[in-house]
This record gives structure tokens, C-alpha cells and sequence, in this order.
């Protein structure tokens, strides 16, 4: 079962560059199952996808796992004008352990187009806080 997702990352054309993770809180999520923790995409300010950014993590978790996959969701509220909207974005998802509870924590990366066609790149990185009930 995939968990609720908390954050859009939302790039209009004027402020791409600024792409940022914003995990400011402890993400609570169940044992033993896959959680959607976050949702990243990057939009022109109407509403087109810029492109697919680039997923890494380069600081793992010590008690699970993360991974990314490319879905179908709304737009959140950090997508101005395109909230509310279907659109395509990056999923990541963390797994823990079979049976931990406890603490896990961990920084996702990622690289997004600065622009609609642009070969240039803006990454931005961020450490993420779990807790597994």
C-alpha cells in the first residue's frame, strides 16, 4: 500500500533554478510496507512538465530502503496555478526493514531540466527524518 504524499516540488519557468526539498518535519510511516514519502515535478507556469528529473540518494538509510518511480498524482499546493491538476512526477518511497521500528533517516537528491528544453541542470539535495511505527 503506498502512504499519502506531503511535497510537491513546483518549478515555474522564472523561478527553476530555485527547485527545492523542504522536508522540515519527522515523516511517520507503518512497518513493513512501502510509503510514498514525497512527489517531485517540475512545471512551466502553464502547467506543462518541464521533464523527468534525476532521483539519487546519496546518503542511504541504515534500516530500509528508498526508491523512485515516475506515477500519475494531483499537483499540490506548491504548484500555484497548476494545483489541483493531474500531472506526472517523481514518487519516492521508502521501505523499511522487515520488522524495524524505529528511527531512519537519509538525504534524496535530484536534477531537474532548468528549463523547458534546456540541456542545463539544477540539483538540490536534502536530508529526510523517519520514524517507522
Amino acid at each position: 500500500m503506498i502512504g499519502k504524499s506531503f511535497f510537491h516540488a513546483f518549478c515555474a519557468v522564472a523561478l527553476v533554478s530555485s527547485a527545492a526539498l523542504a522536508f522540515d518535519e519527522t515523516i511517520t510511516v507503518p512497518a513493513n510496507r512501502t510509503s510514498n514519502i514525497a512527489t517531485f515535478s517540475a512545471n512551466t507556469q502553464d502547467c506543462h512538465l518541464i521533464g523527468k528529473p534525476k532521483m539519487t540518494v546519496p546518503v542511504k538509510p541504515k534500516h530500509g530502503t528508498v526508491s523512485f518511480k515516475w506515477i500519475a498524482a494531483r499537483l499540490g499546493d506548491n504548484a500555484g496555478i497548476c494545483k489541483g491538476r493531474m500531472g506526472h512526477m517523481m514518487g519516492a518511497f521508502y521501505t523499511p526493514d522487515k520488522g524495524y521500528r524505529g528511527a531512519d533517516s537519509f538525504r534524496i537528491g535530484m536534477t531537474f531540466p532548468k528549463y523547458e528544453g534546456s540541456t542545463e541542470t539544477s540539483y538540490s539535495s536534502e536530508d529526510v527524518n523517519i520514524v517507522v511505527k
